[in-house]
């Protein structure tokens, strides 16, 4: 038989992204102004029509993704490796801090600029911690690698020239993060 709370447990955390991004393709078809190019995705969340599915996704899928940490932190869930409650406190913290990017929309720009920028940094450590800690005293190596590469792709990121190859907005670089994060799920 299923056990219902660890397929619910397992899942939540996948929902929870899985929102955001049909959040996102919502926001998106009732935006025909926006361009990937010009634009940053947080442009959605301050437009009529784009900004109630907008922010609400990222509301509802941040609040999934830290009642996902909490359950299993609470739940005994959790490996008695000491890296991996340190995962799921910064895990818990990247879905507050994506629940606050719907929250303080680009109307308030710095709280949101804080907001933003610190999901996108928390949640490669997140994911380092947890992956030393996902099963007892053993490091997940491939977690691991694909969380170094979420690091390095994170500095990348805020790097590299985008302007060059024509991108002036931030909506293709926080995608391509936002996929590799889910990847690491």
């Amino acid at each position: 038989m299923l056990d219902v709370k660890r397929f619910f447990v397992k899942y939540l955390g996948v929902l929870g992204f899985l929102v955001v991004y049909i959040s996102i393709l919502l926001a998106l078809l009732n935006a025909p102004w926006f361009s990937l190019f010009d634009n940053a995705l947080s442009d959605l969340g301050v437009h009529e029509g784009s900004g109630i599915f907008f922010n609400s996704g990222l509301i509802i899928g941040g609040s999934l993704v830290s009642l996902y940490s909490l359950i299993i932190y609470f739940s005994g869930l959790s490996t008695k490796n000491k890296y991996f409650p340190v995962g799921l406190v910064l895990l818990f913290i990247t879905g507050l801090l994506l629940s606050l990017i719907g929250v303080f929309t680009e109307q308030v720009s710095l709280v949101h600029f804080l907001v933003a920028f610190s999901f996108f940094m928390f949640f490669p450590l997140a994911s380092i911690f947890l992956s030393f800690g996902i099963r007892d005293h053993i490091v997940d190596r491939s977690l691991l690698l694909l969380s170094l590469i979420n690091l390095i792709a994170f500095i990348v990121v805020l790097i590299f020239p985008w302007k060059l190859v024509g991108v002036k907005g931030l909506a293709i670089p926080e995608l391509i993060l936002a996929f590799l994060y889910t990847l690491w799920f």
